[in-house]
């Protein structure tokens, strides 16, 4: 799975999971650009605007022992920080509420932070 298509992922199950502790029944989050129909309820549209790496990536020091078909071998791990520029579009009739109940939610909701923080 290629960066774009996790981060993505992970800022949809976010939002989703956000929406329903604030009781939404089943919120639409979408991907921009995805070749189909608008729908015809209020929705979140994601587009990820920029995606850079930040600085060198950091690398275990030792190897992790693991077993894979039996075999037992040593794993390296690699890591990579990077900051993305996501722009959010709320349409539809109910986008003024939803935009303002994500904002909140945002700014007062540790639950809220916590849900991207379980997607990262």
């Amino acid at each position: 799975m290629n960066l774009y298509t996790s981060l993505g992922e992970s800022i949809q199950r976010a939002l989703e999971n956000i929406y329903k502790s604030q009781g939404y029944v089943k919120p639409l989050v979408i991907y921009k650009f995805q070749n189909a129909p608008e729908p015809k309820k209020s929705y979140v549209a994601i587009s990820i605007l920029s995606l850079a790496a930040d600085g060198r990536a950091t690398k275990s020091a030792t190897l992790e022992n693991v077993v894979v078909d039996g075999v037992e071998k040593g794993r390296f791990y690699h890591q990579q920080h990077y900051t993305a520029q996501v722009q959010l579009s709320f349409i539809g009739e109910d986008s003024g509420d939803m935009s303002l109940d994500l904002k909140q939610a945002m700014a007062g909701s540790v639950y809220a932070k916590d849900a991207f923080g379980v997607e990262n």
